[in-house]
């Protein structure tokens, strides 16, 4: 289970977009229900304190069982054609489902507000969970790159299931999101706090039964600016992002699971180990098979140097889509 933190850390976020997001999410629900006869389901929907230390995706309510009634119907509707025709001719193709995990920048800091109405928008295939609650993509503040990489990815296949599963706290370096994870090293980059990232975030998906039913299409890594503050963590990024892969293609029982690891890029200036954590980022790319690194020169930030602003995330997602199409285009 994931620590469900201070009260005062949840806030509903009302703003314009919330009502047409939660209406477009409704009606995607009562399409889907009228297959599984599960039409007319109520469920309300809180965010997040878009603060950047503060964790994306724990739960505020429980979670419909969508991901298994999904895989269940379709089987079934497999299993009758096979009956009757005695084969069946077409791939049964369940959700696609795709994990983004990281920091702050994969948390995102792109302001809702400053969004065009041709860009916030919610494809009809597209599932969000941040951790263990399922959201709109717009009923927080701000927003990450997930937002333009369902939109690139649902152009590509726009009549799947497409699940994106987010959990990301800013400020952890590798030593929080160790396979096994040990506190005295977390507390090396001040992350002792932080708990166990990778168990919480094999907890989420078995909790949505996604390592069970779904079809795990990626995992998208954008992280590696807490390690450049640390000359000891930074000299050992290698070894460590090549367990914590290593550990995610075990758990999720696929040896090729593409891994799209965006390039940390903050100022140098402050960040006094960044080229040691650049170098094992681009060599993860070069050495293990199916890791796909992300360019990440030119994106536009906030004032901080750190953070990727509004236009900055957008893009971001959209360098993430491509990286992936490139290893697996639409079949």
């Amino acid at each position: 289970m994931l620590d469900q933190g201070s009260p005062n850390m949840f806030v509903r976020i009302q703003n314009s977009g919330d009502e047409r997001d939660n209406q477009e999410r409704v009606s995607r629900k009562r399409k889907l229900g009228a297959l599984l006869g599960t039409a007319g389901t109520k469920t309300q929907f809180e965010g997040r304190n878009p603060q950047l230390n503060q964790p994306e995706g724990v739960a505020v309510r429980a979670v419909m069982p969508r991901v298994a009634m999904t895989i269940t119907r379709a089987v079934a509707t497999a299993t009758v054609l096979f009956l009757v025709v005695g084969h069946v001719s077409a791939k049964f193709e369940g959700p696609l489902v795709f994990i983004l995990a990281g920091q702050s920048n994969m948390v995102g800091q792109g302001l809702t507000a400053g969004l065009k109405p041709g860009q916030a928008v919610t494809p009809a295939n597209v599932t969000y969970f941040l951790g263990k609650d399922e959201v709109g993509f717009f009923e927080r503040e701000r927003f990450g790159l997930e937002v333009s990489l369902a939109q690139r990815l649902a152009e590509v296949w726009p009549d799947r299931e497409l699940i994106f599963v987010k959990y990301a706290l800013g400020g952890t370096s590798l030593l929080a999101w160790a396979p096994r994870w040990d506190v005295t090293r977390a507390q090396t980059t001040g992350n002792a706090e932080a708990g166990p990232m990778y168990a919480k975030l094999i907890d989420i998906l078995d909790s949505l039964g996604l390592r069970q039913t779904g079809e795990i299409g990626a995992v998208f890594w954008m992280q590696g600016e807490r390690d450049a503050l640390f000359e000891g963590p930074a000299d050992e990024y290698f070894e460590n992002l090549e367990m914590l892969i290593a550990a995610l293609r075990r758990n999720l029982a696929d040896a090729n699971l593409s891994f799209l690891l965006g390039l940390a890029n903050p100022l140098p200036a402050r960040y006094l180990d960044l080229e040691a954590v650049q170098s094992a980022q681009r060599r993860a790319a070069n050495d293990i098979p199916a890791v796909r690194l992300v360019e990440t020169a030119g994106l536009t930030k906030h004032a901080d140097g750190v953070h990727y602003d509004t236009a900055g995330v957008l893009e971001l997602g959209r360098r993430f889509a491509d990286a992936f199409l490139a290893t697996r285009p639409a079949s």
